[in-house]
């Protein structure tokens, strides 16, 4: 029987919550913060300190965050495998996309940003090893997710 990364999924969404309400409330300890400016000096990347001019990309950010949020409740929410690896999709998307920006445009990453991706790609590597979902899982939910559906069958009597 393979076990249900829910437990996984509802950590996640607890320590999003708290990095949000964080961002929302007291965004210049978030990104002026002690992690954000040692990754920034020892990786060479750039700082994104929350100014009047980068005030309505901070805007921007939040809403996405905010709409990262529904997913992520609605994955911590179901029992169904399709909702917890479509979340670990997301999360690995986001955390390469970050770390590749990160790594090889320097120009554009920054401490903040590394500083995101590295617990969101191990929640996503979490929530694969918890769900036992493999990389085939993943790549299927983007055509209808076949092999989760086959795995269901075979569960059921």
């Amino acid at each position: 029987m393979v076990r249900s990364a829910r437990p996984v999924v509802l950590t996640n969404l607890v320590a999003q919550i708290t990095v949000f309400s964080v961002q929302l409330l007291n965004p210049n300890r978030l990104y002026d913060g002690h992690v954000a400016k040692f990754l920034s000096n020892s990786l060479r990347l750039r700082r994104a300190p929350l100014t009047y001019e980068t005030e309505p990309p901070h805007g921007v950010i939040l809403c996405w965050h905010a709409a990262v949020l529904v997913q992520m409740w609605c994955a911590a929410m179901s029992d169904k495998p399709e909702a917890h690896a479509s979340l670990a999709l997301m999360e690995f998307t986001y955390g390469v996309m970050a770390l590749i920006i990160c790594l090889f445009f320097p120009t554009y990453g920054s401490g903040i940003a590394l500083f995101g991706a590295l617990p969101v790609l191990g929640f996503a590597t979490t929530i694969c090893l918890y769900g036992g979902y493999g990389v085939g899982d993943l790549l299927n939910l983007m055509k209808g997710d076949t092999s989760t559906l086959q795995k269901q069958r075979r569960v059921k009597p």
